[in-house]
This record gives structure tokens, sequence and C-alpha cells, in this order.
């Protein structure tokens, strides 16, 4: 179970992340004394990273404990630090790319996490709250760009930018767009790309040619080293992140409950949209799977 440092409740099983030192001393403090008094002494199992990693918590050996709580008389309670270092796994594509660029500029290497574009007022009206698309993109960019930090050591800048705009010039959409984007780096000196293309699973067509022929045509013009981190296709994390949330929907269709693993500060969304919900821009229609209620 996942609880925020902050939070004034502490549950058997009690994970926690985050970089303010001076909230996670005290929830540590906390979490310690209510232990001792509830369990006595050994009541609490700390997990750390192995000595000399900096992957975080064995999640196995995390897991592993977790039934055993159940058969104890005492209570007792499961500490594991620094799962925020978990995340250093998804930045393994970004570090592989960064390391084929030439070694002096490696260091300095913007990263640039791109997905479609989208109509603006279409992304302002996504999730449940609006501003889901632009929300959800930009926390899996830090997410990623926080795991590199970890891995490497180096922080390096990054932002988002858009590929496949189409439809009427008139009509806004997302921006800025890849291309225009490597224009302004050139201008403001940055002399080395990794792209990284969050909004596609795979290398299809929009990766392959938007980012591999012309992004990278538009690099070497302008005298950027440029490198694409690869896409998850069909490596096995991916395959079973997909699989996990099959099985989660497949249980929740057989009318019972599960825990919604999500990542972010958002909660899980619904399993089919809601009325109204990414209104359709032209007329109100409703979406393919909208519910009826």
């Amino acid at each position: 179970m996942a609880v925020h440092a902050a939070s004034t409740e502490i549950e058997p099983a009690y994970l926690i992340a985050g970089t303010d030192e001076g909230k996670i001393s005290a929830a540590l403090a906390r979490l310690r004394a209510r232990a001792e008094k509830e369990g006595g002494a050994g009541a609490l199992e700390v997990f750390t990273a192995p000595a000399g990693t900096s992957a975080g918590p064995d999640p196995d050996a995390l897991l592993g404990a977790i039934p055993a709580l159940s058969l104890t008389a005492s209570r007792r309670y499961l500490l594991a630090d620094g799962v925020e270092r978990w995340s250093a796994k998804r930045a393994a594509p970004v570090c592989e790319a960064l390391a084929e660029l030439p070694h002096a500029v490696q260091s300095q290497a913007r990263l640039v996490f791109v997905t479609h574009s989208i109509p603006t007022a279409m992304a302002g009206g996504s999730g449940p709250d609006g501003d889901a698309y632009v929300d959800q993109h930009r926390f899996v960019a830090e997410s990623v760009a926080h795991g590199v930090r970890e891995r490497t050591g180096v922080a390096h800048t990054f932002e988002i930018a858009y590929c496949s705009r189409s439809g009427p010039p008139a009509i806004p959409w997302l921006e800025p767009d890849v291309n225009d984007h490597l224009e302004g780096l050139a201008g403001d000196g940055v002399e080395a790309v990794v792209m990284v293309p969050i909004g596609f699973v795979s290398d299809h067509m929009e990766v392959m040619y938007d980012l591999d022929t012309e992004a990278a045509a538009t690099a070497e013009r302008l005298g950027l080293a440029y490198r694409r981190a690869s896409t998850p296709g069909v490596h096995p994390a991916f395959v079973s992140v997909a699989r996990e949330l099959l099985v989660e929907r497949a249980v929740v269709e057989s009318g019972r409950t599960v825990g919604r693993a999500t990542v972010g500060s958002s909660p899980p969304s619904w399993d089919v949209c809601q009325p109204d919900c990414c209104p359709n821009l032209r007329e109100k229609r409703p979406a393919l799977c909208e519910s009826d209620q």
C-alpha cells in the first residue's frame, strides 16, 4: 500500500518515497514509534537497495513479505525505502541512446519527449477534469528524466514536443512541432538531442518517418548530434503491464473489486467513458464506449 510521507495515517505496509528529507525523517520516526508500541522490538522490517547499488529495494522480497503480515499475532510493519528508484528501469532506452552520442556532448544533451499532436480544444477537454492528455505525457517525461538522472548522475534538461499535425491550418494544435523545436534548440546553442517517443509504443510509420527521417534530417541540417530512444515494442516489461491491465479489467467485469495501480498524481480513471467525456469538437456525439448512465 502506498502512503505519502506527509500522511498522518500509517498502514501496516508503508512505502515511503520522495525528496523532502524532513518529511521522510518525520514519517520514519512516527513509523518506528508506532511499530515498537504495537508490535515490540523487531516489528518493523526495512527494505532498502542492495549494498553498492542504486536500484531501490527488492520488489520481489517486499511482495513476498506482505502475505506473512496476516500470519503473526502481533502487528508488523514493512518499510520500503527508496521506491522512487524503481523508475530508473524506464530510463534504460534513453540512457542507451545517450551513450551512442559523441562523448563530448553526452552530458549536455537535451531530452525531447515526443508524442502525437492533437487539437488544443481536444486536449483541453480530455480526461475527467480536462487537460489529461498533456498532464499524463508531462508526468511520463518527468518520471523518465528522473530515471535518467538516477542512472547517469546527470540532470538533463527536457521538454515535450509534438509531431504528426494534420487538419486545417486555422485549427490550433498542440505545439511546438518537433522540427520547429529542433530549430529553437540549435538557436540556443544546444549541440545534442535525444528524441524519446513516449506517445508511441512501437516503431510504426509516425516514428520511422516523423522522427527517424524528417526530424533526423532537420537535426543533420542544423548540425545537432541526434539519437532516438527505442519504443517499448515487445519488451517483456511493457507486455507485462499490458497483461496486468487486461487482468484488472477482467476482474472488474466479473463484479469483483481490485486495487488499481497508477502512476502520477491522478487517481485511476473510469473503465467506460462517462457522458460528455472528451467531447466531439464538431457536434455533440457519444463516445464509442460511452456509458449511458
